[in-house]
């Protein structure tokens, strides 16, 4: 008898203290800055699908790489390159992996 009721003394202050460091992390500010608008400008007519992938230019050029998935889940049947490189500002330096890659 003593024993179970140790057992839940003890589950219900670890459960409290678990619960209070989630609390305490959940209440800190959000570390990143939200982009207004869209950047990244994509050739006309084509949209945004998952991301797959985000890197810098290893070059030191602060271009950035991004992997996405031809406007949809997937690159299967469609004839979008998904690994793209754009300047800081957003505009669209060079693309390929056409026909490549379904899933990148």
């Amino acid at each position: 008898m003593y024993k179970l009721s140790f057992m839940k003394i003890h589950s219900r202050n670890f459960l409290a203290f678990i619960m209070f460091v989630v609390i305490q992390l959940n209440a800190q500010p959000n570390p990143y800055n939200t982009v207004e608008g869209v950047w990244g400008k994509l050739p006309k007519g084509r949209t945004w699908g998952s991301t797959s992938a985000v890197f810098p230019a290893t070059d030191g050029s602060g271009n950035i790489w991004v992997a996405e998935r031809c406007g949809a889940n997937s690159c299967a049947g469609r004839d979008d390159t998904p690994i793209l490189l754009f300047s800081q500002s957003g505009e669209l330096i060079k693309s390929f992996g056409k026909n490549i890659f379904v899933w990148p």
